[in-house]
């Protein structure tokens, strides 16, 4: 079995500490792969609600700093409440 980390614990940890570090930190404790969850990236992320974004450059860096982990992005998408266009953003 393949232990991980999903970031929405780290969302106090965040205000004062940056991702790459947790994520590191995790990496020492045997975790194998993180799933970076919408609203818990610290400084990889920009913005809220429908103005969320990640921040370009930083989500990049972290598989190339941590080259033994598996990373997933986790985002919401609002499919039960309006129309998702497949064409779009």
């Amino acid at each position: 079995m393949i232990s991980g980390a999903i970031t929405n614990p780290w969302r106090q940890q965040l205000e004062f500490q940056d991702l790459m570090d947790l994520v590191s930190q995790a990496e020492h404790m045997g975790a194998r792969h993180i799933e970076l969850r919408r609203t818990c990236l610290g400084q990889c992320e920009e913005g809220n609600g429908e103005d969320w974004h990640p921040n370009s450059d930083r989500p990049a860096d972290l598989p190339d700093a941590h080259r033994n982990l598996a990373f997933n992005l986790a985002m919401a998408l609002p499919c039960l409440t309006q129309i998702v266009d497949p064409q779009g953003e």
